[in-house]
């Protein structure tokens, strides 16, 4: 949790002025990266993998690249934490730090409407602008088969509604759920526009 709130700091700090404003340009609020913790890690470094409560890994040090860092606090406890990298062409791939819990990021609004994603950049985003209205479910390839997606889950919503999934498992495993109706989108082609993810609601 330490490096998570140092991460905070250095974000809003003197010298991250552009840091701030690539995320004000991908559409986050200020109000809404400070409630989720956003932070940000100005240079890769490799810390020893006990002091992060690891014991059962084949290796002694775990890479914490330069990039956005964004942590899962659940009930006051850091579940997960994630560093989405930067380069000339924007974000890169977000990845999941390892020894981070295997439950996948659930915000629920108690909605009969369910939006999927495998990144959780892209996640946040989603729950920013459609927390109010959607359950927003961030799920990894290696999150599938968590008890946590049972298949009484996923039939209680009326619509899923994924977004660039990557992945051909995940997808496969998404279109095999009980739910009523399974749409498509791609967010990263040409942006889209909320309102129409509204309109089929």
């Amino acid at each position: 949790m330490s490096f998570s709130i140092r991460t905070v700091h250095q974000l809003w700090g003197k010298k991250s002025e552009d840091v701030q404003a690539l995320l004000f340009v991908l559409g986050f609020k200020n109000s809404f990266i400070m409630d989720m913790m956003f932070g940000w890690n100005k240079k890769t470094a490799l810390r020893p993998s006990e002091n992060w409560g690891i014991t059962d890994c084949s290796f002694d040090h775990i890479e914490l690249k330069e990039g956005i860092v964004i942590p899962y606090i659940k009930d006051k406890v850091l579940l997960k934490l994630f560093i989405t990298g930067f380069d000339n062409n924007g974000p890169g791939k977000t990845v999941k730090i390892i020894g981070s819990s295997k439950e996948p990021v659930f915000w629920h609004n108690n909605s009969r409407y369910l939006l999927v994603a495998e990144d959780m950049l892209l996640s946040c985003y989603l729950k920013q602008e459609f927390g109010d209205k959607f359950d927003i479910i961030n799920v990894l390839e290696d999150e599938i088969d968590n008890d946590f997606l049972s298949e009484s889950f996923f039939s209680s919503y009326k619509k899923i509604f994924s977004f660039s999934i990557e992945s051909e498992k995940m997808e496969r495993f998404l279109k095999s759920s009980n739910v009523a109706e399974f749409i498509a989108v791609n967010p990263l082609k040409g942006g889209f526009d909320p309102d129409l993810i509204l309109g089929q609601i």
